[in-house]
């Protein structure tokens, strides 16, 4: 199964644009992901496709436009549609729902009529992915309806449910408590997640809440989001060891040049071990490229092109029918077509990977 975190559509509230330049900042962004995705569909063939949260940028505050979310929405299932026939699975982030007490409740209303209940207990390959909505969970002075389905689903879960720990996997937007400065790992490029909370995010599940899942699910492993760069951390309950790996973001506009995502596979019982170290699962994270790295290299190209002509103007000065020189302007108008026209291949390409 693919593993995406924080996709996040990039729209108005992400840097205040407007006009051409929102537009361009959207489509570069979504056609990225689109083509990442459709790629990873056709390469890894995969048999479905986890979202832990944050799917889009300003989800919790379009309740106000249903236009709007309805564009936003069609944006995201054009970037995210599937080429077979694969299972979805979500967990609702901090920006689609809100967090704490602050969840907005009709976000939270559009994003289970819109992607599914906010928390889930799915069986898989003989696995138990169970799905928390961590931030209404996180609720804590004032409780609201989604905290309280958040709490009972976890409730139920330790009172009803017998679930094999070394089969048990948990999704959470938000990642999981740990002390302050724990390493994440070699993979990581930002400093160690902090403790830090303001309007509508929290960096961390709080401790004691993060015991009372930890201790009801008891997940061998534990899959997360929210802080768009990589972290692996090992949580210790008892005998109990479990790691956790927050996944990078798959959006290279959300402050992490390099994005990424996961590929989970799980082991039936009766199937044979994926490895020597990861008889029952296995999560593999990798990188994808840099488009930092590469849009500057189009303007680089494109100056030298620009040089390439004016150092080389004999090119231009091409004799017509009439066996006499073009003009000045006559030259500078075949400059101006010539480049006009590989500009405007380059948007037509650019169209049809689109489009396809």
């Amino acid at each position: 199964m693919l593993v995406i975190a924080d996709p996040q559509l990039t729209d108005p509230y992400s840097y205040k644009q407007t006009g051409l330049l929102l537009k361009l900042t959207e489509f570069y962004s979504d056609i990225y992901m689109k083509r990442n995705f459709r790629v990873l569909q056709q390469v890894l063939k995969p048999d479905g496709v986890i979202f832990v949260g944050d799917l889009m940028d300003g989800g919790r505050e379009w309740v106000d436009n249903p236009e709007q979310y309805k564009n936003e929405l069609q944006r995201f299932q054009a970037i995210f549609r599937p080429r077979r026939k694969m299972l979805t699975l979500n967990v609702p982030g901090n920006h689609d729902i809100g967090f704490g007490e602050t969840v907005v409740e009709q976000a939270y209303d559009t994003y289970v009529s819109t992607f599914g209940q906010a928390n889930s207990l799915v069986h898989i390959a003989d696995h138990n992915i169970v799905l928390v909505d961590t931030m209404s969970y996180s609720a804590e002075e004032r409780q609201t309806d989604a905290s309280e389905k958040a709490q009972h689903f976890v409730g139920h879960i330790k009172l009803h449910e017998k679930l094999d720990p070394e089969r048990t996997i948990l999704i959470s937007h938000v990642p999981l408590f740990r002390p302050e400065n724990s390493p994440c790992g070699p993979r990581r490029k930002s400093p160690p997640i902090a403790n830090r909370a303001g309007y509508q995010y929290q960096n961390l599940i709080q401790a004691w809440q993060t015991y009372e899942i930890m201790t009801a699910i008891k997940p061998t492993l534990v899959i997360s989001g929210d802080d768009h760069d990589d972290c692996v951390y090992v949580h210790t309950n008892g005998p109990l060891k479990t790691v956790e790996h927050t996944i990078s973001t798959f959006s290279w506009l959300q402050g992490n040049p390099y994005p990424a995502y996961g590929v989970l596979s799980l082991k039936p019982k009766d199937g044979a071990p994926l490895s020597q170290d990861a008889p029952n699962y296995q999560l593999d994270v990798c990188s994808l490229p840099s488009q930092l790295n590469i849009y500057p290299w189009y303007v680089v190209m494109f100056l030298l092109t620009l040089l390439d002509a004016y150092f080389h103007k004999e090119r231009y000065q091409r004799l017509p029918v009439s066996g006499k020189p073009q003009s000045m302007d006559g030259r500078l108008h075949r400059l101006l077509m010539t480049l006009s026209i590989g500009i405007v291949s380059y948007f037509v390409i650019i169209a049809y990977v689109w489009i396809k």
